[in-house]
């Protein structure tokens, strides 16, 4: 069996396609259209939830930081010649709001919030 090494997926105004060569994601969603590589992607490898691919979005000094994480699930292709163009996936992306400041002793009860959006498209 071989894994995909490119995703497509869409899901409530957000579009993200993803490579693991690079590795590289585009994100879009809305005005915000970013493109990713490199170091700028943090990917990590959960045994349990799969490989969660990780980027900031936004950063306001002071303030706090929005990041965006992708969770890419296991998924086995049929080995060529079988090999199929794409095969469907379903998973999840969450945004998550980080609030920081400059006096963290001002900052007090969750400093964290998650939106989680449910995304679906293919991989390959």
């Amino acid at each position: 069996m071989a894994e995909p090494t490119n995703w497509s997926l869409a899901g409530s105004g957000i579009y993200v396609r993803y490579s693991v060569a690079g590795p590289h994601m585009h994100f879009h969603h809305g005005a915000v259209i970013r493109d990713f590589s490199g170091s700028q992607i943090t990917v990590n490898e959960v045994p349990a939830l799969g490989t969660l691919a990780s980027v900031t979005l936004a950063i306001v000094p002071d303030s706090g930081s929005t990041t965006f994480t992708l969770y890419l699930p296991h998924v086995n292709l049929p080995a060529p010649p079988a090999l199929p163009a794409a095969v469907p996936v379903t998973t999840e992306g969450v945004t998550a709001n980080h609030h920081t400041s400059i006096a963290p002793q001002t900052l007090h009860g969750q400093l964290d919030f998650y939106t989680v959006t449910s995304l679906r498209g293919t991989a390959n």
